[in-house]
């Protein structure tokens, strides 16, 4: 599976395309322990999240849920200060992706407006 750089508008486009969110999740990397991470934002063909731990590596194999969607089988693409940017494997359904939106945003309404204002 081929990774997408980020350049030019290409990255612009696609961070057009993503939903911002604060939702939990957990990946496990082969047999490894389930980790909690927070979910920043998502599309159909991945998602940006935090991990304290820091240790994923580009093309680094995962299972992903979140909330109780998964297993979503994800490649990671990129490391930086603990946040990670993955790449599903499969790229999820617009009424999946409806669903993670609408059901598991923990984000006060606050904090919804602020980003819907671009602040």
């Amino acid at each position: 599976m081929a990774a997408e750089e980020d350049t030019g508008d290409d990255s612009e486009r696609r961070r057009g395309d993503r939903r911002d969110i604060g939702a939990w999740g957990k990946y496990r990397t082969g047999r490894g322990i389930a980790r909690d991470v927070k979910i920043l934002d998502v599309n159909e063909k991945g998602c940006r999240f935090f991990d304290k731990f820091g240790t994923l590596k580009p093309d680094d194999r995962l299972v992903l849920r979140i909330g109780n969607v998964g297993p979503l089988l994800t490649y990671v693409r990129w490391n930086k200060d603990s946040e990670i940017g993955a790449e599903f494997e499969e790229p999820l359904y617009g009424a999946v992706l409806e669903h993670i939106s609408k059901y598991f945003d923990e984000r006060s309404a606050e904090e919804k407006a602020l980003e819907d204002k671009g602040e």
